[in-house]
């Protein structure tokens, strides 16, 4: 079996919650508050190339990326391609609890335009929402078929929330004693559905035997991507 490269990936695709979070901006963005968000973009960037330059003899064999946005990251996006850096872009409207697509229709379009070796989404699957998925499902198949038609990768970033009765019914202890039970029922459902992603993006757990059961049912040809949750990192 081929080993597969470790792939480090340096994400700053948030857009809502950054500009809000960060500089307490409000939607509409104002042009200068628009320029102020891509400035701190930016910034990051700069950073990303100076470990860049360092993790190629830090960590042979592996590879670094980055994860960024059309809105306030395109001309990172075209800056990382031409450093040989691996370019992920994210697809998904900010914000919203169900999938849709930032540029609705035409998401096919945006991604065309820049030629990422990845595309991105993030989903807030939780089983038990039975509507909301479905209408999630039928969105995810649309860029699955798209990036498998132009041999784009695909990443897919999987948040399974806790709902009201389960937060109710586990408190603090839904992390360790249902998520990730529900993290393994949602990818099952995510695959029977034809979407398959190249990589997993997931919430980090707390059980090395939980990781085991999750690695076994993904397989040997998808990655998975650790996302920090749960107080582990």
């Amino acid at each position: 079996m081929k080993k597969q490269k470790q792939l480090y990936i340096l994400p700053f695709d948030h857009r809502a919650t950054f500009a809000t979070g960060l500089f307490g901006f409000k939607e509409p963005l104002a042009k200068e508050q628009h320029n102020k968000v891509k400035e701190a973009k930016q910034m990051i960037w700069q950073a990303f190339m100076v470990v860049q330059r360092r993790l190629k003899s830090a960590l042979p064999g592996g590879e670094s990326g980055i994860l960024v946005d059309e809105e306030f990251g395109s001309e990172i996006l075209r800056a990382a391609k031409k450093l040989g850096a691996v370019t992920i872009l994210t697809t998904e409207k900010s914000g919203q609890l169900v999938f849709d697509f930032e540029y609705g229709a035409r998401f096919g379009a945006h991604i065309s335009k820049f030629k990422p070796n990845y595309a991105k989404v993030l989903v807030r699957y939780n089983p038990v929402n039975k509507k909301d998925n479905l209408v999630q499902l039928k969105r995810l198949k649309k860029i699955n078929d798209f990036c498998k038609s132009k041999k784009i990768g695909f990443l897919f970033e999987l948040l399974v929330p806790s709902t009201p009765a389960q937060f109710k019914k586990y408190n603090k202890s839904y992390d360790l004693k249902a998520r990730p039970a529900l993290t393994m029922q949602a990818i099952k459902e995510i695959r029977a559905s034809g979407v398959k992603p190249d990589i997993w993006k997931l919430e980090a757990m707390y059980k090395p035997s939980d990781w085991q059961k999750i690695i076994k049912l993904i397989g040997e040809d998808e990655k998975i991507i650790v996302l920090g949750r749960a107080g582990l990192f």
